[in-house]
């Protein structure tokens, strides 16, 4: 790690205090729900990524996963209960979704180490690149986790957003999730603080 990134990491206050709300956003999986359908063109492509093989395989084939913000930390726990879907357009990554089926050691967003549930599937983080915002494909993309989850026999979906993220809750209500809780997250130092309020 050079100076400069420990230097950074030192100085982000966000490392010893951080308060934030987040929404917290559920979906009951129907058996009857539809399979949706890619927006777009037919140079759009889904891709679904369960090993760290098939991650180095995409990138030999000179797909560009730079556009993947938690790429690297993804693929340490792919293979161990976390799966990547990835939008492409041609061999350029639009947007990428994190899932975990029950692998609590990985799961990235903070909410759900403190909220546990059964049978579910827990969506994050999610990242879509912003050439690529407002096409339709970050609610697709939930609409297909939710069909694989559902194929592999979880009863729910799970994600949560920041509160004043608007663009991202439009999206999970979009693919039909339901507001469930508002979560506040507080860190000091080494200390955490995490409040429920169910709707």
């Amino acid at each position: 790690m050079s100076f400069a990134k420990i230097f950074k990491a030192l100085t982000d206050r966000r490392n010893y205090f951080c308060c934030q709300r987040e929404y917290m956003f559920r979906q009951r999986l129907s058996k009857n729900s539809e399979s949706p359908v890619l927006p777009e063109t037919r140079e759009t492509s889904l891709t679904v990524i369960k090993t760290p093989e098939e991650a180095n395989a995409l990138i030999s084939a000179g797909f560009d996963l730079g556009n993947c913000p938690f790429l690297d930390n993804a693929k340490k726990w792919l293979g161990k209960g976390v799966i990547l879907f990835l939008i492409f357009f041609g061999k350029t990554l639009a947007h990428s979704s994190q899932v975990s089926t029950g692998n609590y050691d990985a799961l990235s967003e903070t909410i759900f180490r403190n909220i546990r549930y059964e049978n579910t599937g827990y969506i994050g983080p999610c990242y879509t690149s912003p050439p690529y915002r407002g096409r339709g494909l970050y609610p697709f993309a939930l609409l297909k986790i939710c069909e694989f989850l559902r194929e592999n026999g979880k009863e729910q979906a799970v994600i949560s957003t920041k509160k004043n993220n608007d663009s991202s809750v439009k999206g999970i209500q979009k693919a039909s999730f339901e507001f469930t809780a508002e979560v506040l997250n507080i860190k000091l130092l080494l200390w955490r603080f995490c409040k429920i309020y169910e709707k």
